[in-house]
Formats: structure tokens, sequence, C-alpha cells
């Protein structure tokens, strides 16, 4: 047998099963022949699996040998049209992602007990596209598990749908519906929330499909929906109903969800649907605030742009105007960098309601609050900085007698590695893994370079008011004295 037949068996299962027993298959030779998958083979290896009815971990052990191989010799379509299987090609693609999720992915085969019961329901999507061959698109049969596998394909993401299919993308959506499957409920629930790309804005039937998913599955999310649906009136014509979202964000709230926190703070706060409490609002905002500050800094968006907003609002309600103009800025950044990522409606909301917030309070502050340097207070940034457990590399440069330019940035920095460095008096926040200062001293600096010019070091500690040692493990590497970090615009 040469090795382009014996990789054609292999291929569409025609194999003895017993040489999928165990993980020694993945000890064979590599197969070094180029083989195109065609039509017939899924067929055959649908075929050949519901024959020989393999255990578990013989289709496992196929799976994984398998997959390594293909994936060598055949290009997979670039898009997720090929879910709908309208040609062969597509449906090559779709067969053997269906074989891969019997084993790794449960959810779309509840009515199978047995890997033969798995296969059968997917030799059913190869007799319905020899059904569909030839027919219009409304016309095709669809079966349950390739429903199924359409709806979680799309879930959260109609917007990828050609314009070919969403008529018909919708008419499955209404029809799993009918049979209460969640993705769908969750599907159609959520774009008649304001209107989306299946379905035109339906408050009411949002609402019934969202009341009945957290009925079904006592997802702690849709109660969050739910709270925000009757605390905007959006079945009761405009007028909010707070003692209903109280008690649906209270749910939301009491397993940790953001939103839900945030807004029982605000509910507080009015004395909406509870007792007026602005000591109790302050007390969740500022527990949420720090919570959530150094996840938003590891790359998460934590709903930060919300939480800062609000934690700004404490202190201007208290006559704060600088710390509420910094936590402005945080919140404008965040909403900023939300809004490349997503353009749901809300985000316009928070993102204008910061933005007026900002101005109000610039207004606020005098003019000399705002300047072109000024020297840092404290050594917070330096110990955030410090605080990563990286080692950090220190550039300096003289600009004039005892007067550098440092530069400390992290060494092979991650996207967790960051700062939200924010100068209320210049305008700037940022997300980096580098401090920029002018740093003045009472004598020079003296250090070893290393080959660049830099210096490394791991820590540092104070043991006089102005002074400071940088080291590099338990080495001293470069000392200062007399100092002073200021922040200077022309340098950021």
């Amino acid at each position: 047998m040469d090795e382009y037949e014996r990789l054609r068996m292999f291929i569409r299962y025609e194999m003895d099963p017993f040489f999928f027993d165990d993980d020694s298959v993945y000890e064979s030779d590599p197969f070094s022949v180029s083989y195109k998958v065609t039509y017939d083979d899924v067929v055959s290896v649908c075929e050949n699996i519901i024959d020989v009815d393999p255990s578990f971990e013989e289709m496992e052990n196929w799976v994984c040998y398998i997959f390594e191989v293909i994936n060598e010799h055949f290009e997979w379509p670039e898009n997720s049209d090929y879910l709908w299987g309208t040609t062969d090609e597509d449906m090559i693609r779709l067969i053997f992602d269906s074989l891969y999720d019997v084993c790794y992915e449960d959810l779309c085969y509840e009515d199978a007990s047995t890997i033969k019961e798995a296969v059968e329901l997917i030799y059913e999507m190869i007799r319905d596209h020899e059904y569909n061959r030839g027919r219009d698109l409304s016309e095709w049969r669809i079966s349950k598990l390739h429903r199924s596998i359409l709806l979680r394909a799309y879930e959260g993401e109609t917007e990828k749908l050609s314009p070919e299919y969403k008529s018909r993308f919708r008419e499955l959506v209404d029809q799993a519906c009918d049979e209460k499957d969640t993705v769908a409920m969750h599907i159609k629930g959520y774009d008649c929330y304001g209107g989306g790309d299946l379905y035109a804005c339906d408050w009411e039937e949002s609402r019934r499909l969202i009341t009945e998913l957290f009925d079904l599955t006592g997802n702690p999310q849709y109660a969050n929906t739910l709270g925000y649906i009757y605390y905007y009136g959006r079945c009761n014509g405009g007028t909010p109903e707070y003692d209903k979202a109280f008690q649906y964000y209270s749910i939301g709230a009491a397993h940790d969800l953001l939103e839900s926190m945030y807004k029982i703070a605000d509910m507080f706060k009015a004395g909406k649907g509870c007792i007026k409490s602005p000591e109790t609002s302050a007390h969740i905002i500022q527990k949420l605030y720090m919570d959530v500050r150094p996840r938003f800094c590891r790359g998460s968006d934590a709903n930060f742009a919300d939480i800062a907003l609000r934690f700004a609002s404490i202190f201007r309600d208290n006559e704060d105007y600088a710390y509420a103009y910094e936590h402005y800025l945080e919140a404008d950044y965040a909403i900023k960098k939300r809004l490349l990522k997503s353009d749901f409606f809300g985000n316009y909301k928070v993102q204008e309601n910061i933005t007026g917030s900002l101005e109000e309070v610039r207004a606020l502050l005098p003019e000399s609050f705002f300047v072109n340097e000024f020297e840092l207070e404290n050594t917070r940034l330096l110990n955030d900085l410090f605080d990563l457990e990286k080692k950090i590399r220190v550039h300096v440069e003289q600009t004039g007698e005892n007067c550098y330019k440092m530069e400390l940035s992290v060494e092979e920095a991650s996207d967790e590695d960051k700062l939200l460095v924010v100068y209320p008096r210049i305008d700037y926040v940022e997300l980096t893994d580098k401090l920029v200062f002018k740093v003045t001293t009472d004598s020079p600096i003296a250090y070893e370079e290393d080959a660049s010019g830099d210096v490394i070091v791991d820590s540092f500690f104070r043991p006089a008011q102005g002074e400071y040692f940088f080291c590099l493990g338990d080495e001293d590497v470069f000392f200062m004295s007399g100092v002073k970090f200021i922040v200077c615009k022309e340098y950021l």
C-alpha cells in the first residue's frame, strides 16, 4: 500500500479501530505526501465511524492525529459562511469541525449518549446537504444539530452574517425560541434590546425573553439586564419602575456583577427604590474603584469608565475639584478605549456624561492649576512601577548641571505590565510601562552603564528624605541625593 492510499484510509477511518486504542498513534511517522480531502471522504468517514461505533478514547485519538495531518494538507475556508454547508467544500470543513466537537464540545450533542449516536446526528447534516442541492435557501432542510451549530457560531456576532443568510437565520432563531432554546432566546432577547442586526427594537419582547431566560437559568447577567429595563422604564412608557429595578440589580450585585453594583450605588445615592444613603453609595463605589483599577491596567475593560466617572463625582460633591478632574480624566481615557472595540449605543451616553463633567470641573479649577511641569509630591508611581516585580531599565541623559532626563521602563514588558499614569495638571493620562521625569540632584549621578548606555535595576529604597539607592538584587547600582522628580510636559 503506497503512502497516499494509507493517508486516505486514515482520513476515512478505514484503518483497524484498534490502531486508535491508545495514544501511541502519535508516534507514527508523519505523512510526507500531499492529499486534498474530498466530500466523498467526509461521507465515508461518518459512515465508517457509525459502522465501527468506536470508544471515546479511540475517537479522541483519531481526531487528534487526523487533524494534525489534515491541517498540513488542506486549506480551510476563511470566513464563517462555511457553517451553512452551501457547497461540498463547505461541508468538508463543517463535518470535520463537528467530528472534532464530538470529543471536545458537548453543547450540541445533548441527544447523543455514544460516539455512534453523535456521528449519526452529523450524518444527518450530510443527508440534508444532498436534499438542499439546487434548492433555494428558504427551502433548505436544517437539522437541530446544524441549527445549534449556527446559533452558537453567531451568538453575539450576528453582524458577521452575510445578507443572503440573515433572513433564514432569523427564521432559525424564531423556531428555536419556540422550543425554548436558551441560545436562541439570548440572541433574540438582546437583539430586541434597543434593536440590532436581526430585529427592530421591541422592549416588551426583550423583557419577556430575558425574564424567561433568568427563570430557566438563574444567570445573574439576565437579572442585571432586567434591572436596566425597569430602571429606565422601557416597558412603562419611559416611567422608571425603581422597586423592580432595585430587586433585579440586587441579584446581580449579590453575584458581584460590576454593572449591578454601581447601579445599586446610584440608587442608594438618589434614594430610588430604596433608602437614600449617599454614604452607602460612596462606600460601594470606592470599593469598586480600588478593585477594578488594577484590572483595567492589566487589559480588562472592567467597567472602569463607568466606575471612575462615579468615583470622580464623589470628589466633585465634596468640592475637591483637583481629584475629581483626575478621575474624570481616567474615565474619559477608559471610555475612549472601549469605543475603539464597541460601538454599543449606551457607551456614547457614558462618554457624553464624562465629557460634560470633565468640562464643568475644569471650569471650576483655578487657571494656576494647569502648568507645563510640576514636582512629584510622593513616590507612589515609582512604587507602582517596581511593584510589577520586573527588572527596570533606567536611561539617563544629562541636560544641565545636576539636571537629567530619566526614563524608567519595564524590561520584557507584557500587555499586563502597565501603569495608569494620570497627571491632571498637564491633562495627561496613559496606560504605559515607562515613566519619564526631569530629575535634579545636589551632586552628579554616578553609575555603571551596560552595553547600551543604560542600567538595569529591580528595586529602590530611600534612607533619608531626597536620597535614593537603586539596586539590582543585593547590589547598589547608583545613588542620588537631593533628588526632585519633576513631571515635564515636553518629555511626554
